[in-house]
């Protein structure tokens, strides 16, 4: 006969009946396993079970056993490993940092000295904050994640950390703010209306700090398409211009789109003061006086001029005027005589070192002395097609018969604001775009300087001179602050004009006793409106 041995807790004796109980291995003649063991035939096991376990007993005998289990799984300890947890070791001279993953202390001093190849020598940790020793185990359990601990040697000792670990710790505290490495923008702008593509402004600002900016013109497109000019600009069109909203420079004029009839038209509205053989001009930005055969220039259409002022055949010619890119007085003259008399006596006053005209310029940058005196070497050179000014350092009686010139400059800043200044520029030697230089030279480049202001450079607020070798005209670079003031996006910055005008001439009386005579040329509409958005007055 088969038997049965079923291990009985003594909460579950509770639930069985107790003539079940009584019904026990004694009875049946089989040996005894233990107080709770209970031992019974298959047969008999059965017919008891089904006669006893009506639903109260039932129920009951669930109850104690769910209870039982219950209590059981609560009262065994959990035999999970504990996590994994992030610490940080640093040697003693804070030299090297490691950061690892362990379940406990005695697992962190086995990863410290794997990770730190420390071999068998002995070493304990502390807390690399305030040198507290870290012993045992609960102690460690109650740290926080990420906490650094010091290894130290046999006679070392914990050191308070140095101001540069300090700031270690804190930046590692502290959330990292963003910096930009680069920004880099792309402006596509049009030099003068009638570009058939125009040309690409790329400037990069490095760490916020570092700005470079690059031209690309494309100035010889309609020559590479090789179309037909009638074809891509129709004669007798109306001129372009500015779109509505778009007139950052009031009064400028384009003197490069006009017809000969159209030109003749604004110089004789330009007439500013007529005394006997003398005419006067307001010269507009951008007209050169002299080119070459062909050019739309001041020179080609003086026979015009001439007859348009009523000469007759008393032909104009130039005895004084300012530069291409400046504004300004333009002295003519219909006797031939006067303008003779007149040259010479420029040619004396240069020499004597007497200034005869005055400029006016609006400089990026304020001039470290509110007054003084330029001289510089310089010469002409012709570099990449274009001929430019370059200095020369202390040059030789060779470089002066080869056409280096000493030239010489008087300034004087009438106002300054926003970063910028008002000067009066007298030029005491002529040399072409001699201010420019001269204003160069001094970190302070003439506001719409497209040629010279490359060659300063801005490094951390700081202005220095670049090597003439390494660099090229191109459009001149403003920082967003001066941008904002003249309310200018960098496309219209690149069209900005130069702000150099020929105020005023000084002129000998008509007869030896009569006092000199003082031409004056009223400031460009342009001109007067960035003087009021940088908040510089001129009387």
């Amino acid at each position: 006969m088969q038997c049965w041995a079923i291990p009985c807790p003594k909460a579950f004796e509770t639930c069985i009946h107790p003539s079940f109980l009584a019904f026990s291995g004694s009875e049946a003649g089989l040996p005894s396993q233990g107080p709770n063991t209970i031992q019974l035939t298959k047969m008999e096991y059965a017919m008891k079970s089904l006669s006893l376990l009506y639903p109260k007993s039932l129920s009951r005998c669930t109850a104690v056993s769910t209870s039982v289990v219950t209590q059981q799984q609560l009262s065994e300890p959990s035999a999970e490993a504990p996590r994994a947890r992030p610490c940080r070791v640093t040697t003693a001279d804070r030299g090297v940092r490691k950061g690892i993953m362990v379940h406990s202390l005695e697992d962190l001093h086995v990863k410290v000295r794997d990770t730190l190849m420390l071999a068998d020598k002995p070493f304990f940790l502390v807390l690399e904050e305030d040198g507290t020793t870290v012993e045992t185990e609960e102690y460690f359990q109650s740290l926080a994640d990420d906490t650094v601990f010091m290894v130290l040697h046999k006679g070392q000792k914990w050191q308070p950390p140095s101001e540069q670990s300090t700031r270690y710790q804190l930046a590692l505290s502290r959330k990292p703010a963003k910096i930009d490495v680069a920004r880099v923008t792309f402006d596509l702008y049009k030099v003068n209306p009638q570009d058939f593509i125009g040309c690409l402004n790329v400037k990069a600002t490095l760490y916020g700090t570092y700005s470079l900016s690059y031209d690309l013109h494309c100035s010889g497109a309609k020559r590479i398409m090789n179309l037909p000019r009638h074809q891509l600009q129709r004669r007798g069109a109306s001129k372009p211009s500015d779109p509505p909203g778009d007139q950052p420079f009031p009064g400028l004029l384009r003197p490069e789109t006009f017809s000969r009839e159209e030109l003749v038209d604004v110089l004789r509205a330009a007439v500013v003061d007529r005394k006997g053989p003398l005419v006067t001009l307001n010269k507009p930005q951008g007209l050169p006086v002299t080119g070459k055969p062909g050019e739309l220039t001041l020179l080609s259409v003086l026979p015009e001029l001439s007859r348009s002022l009523g000469l007759g055949e008393q032909e104009l010619q130039v005895v004084r005027a300012s530069g291409k890119e400046a504004s300004g007085l333009v002295l003519l003259s219909s006797c031939p005589r006067t303008a003779s008399r007149l040259q010479k006596f420029f040619t004396h006053s240069q020499r004597a070192r007497r200034p005869t005209a005055t400029y006016c310029a609006v400089t990026d940058g304020i001039p470290v002395t509110s007054e003084g005196k330029i001289q510089a070497a310089l010469k002409l050179e012709h570099i990449d097609g274009v001929h430019l000014v370059v200095p020369v350092q202390s040059p030789s009686r060779k470089d002066i018969m080869e056409g280096v010139k000493r030239t010489l400059s008087h300034f004087r800043v009438v106002a300054t604001g926003s970063g910028c200044a008002l000067v009066q520029l007298q030029p005491l030697t002529v040399f072409p775009s001699q201010l420019q230089a001269h204003m160069a030279l001094q970190l302070c480049p003439v506001l719409g300087d497209h040629t010279y202001s490359a060659r300063v450079g801005t490094v951390l607020g700081q202005r220095f001179l670049l090597p003439v070798e390494s660099t090229r005209p191109q459009r001149q670079v403003l920082n967003e602050a001066l941008l904002g003031r003249l309310c200018l996006t960098p496309s219209q910055a690149a069209r900005l004009p130069l702000h150099l005008h020929l105020h005023c001439l000084h002129l000998p009386g008509a007869r030896p006793r009569d006092p000199p005579v003082e031409l004056l040329a009223p400031l460009p509409s342009y001109f007067s409106r960035t003087l009021q958005c940088l908040g510089l007055h001129y009387q």
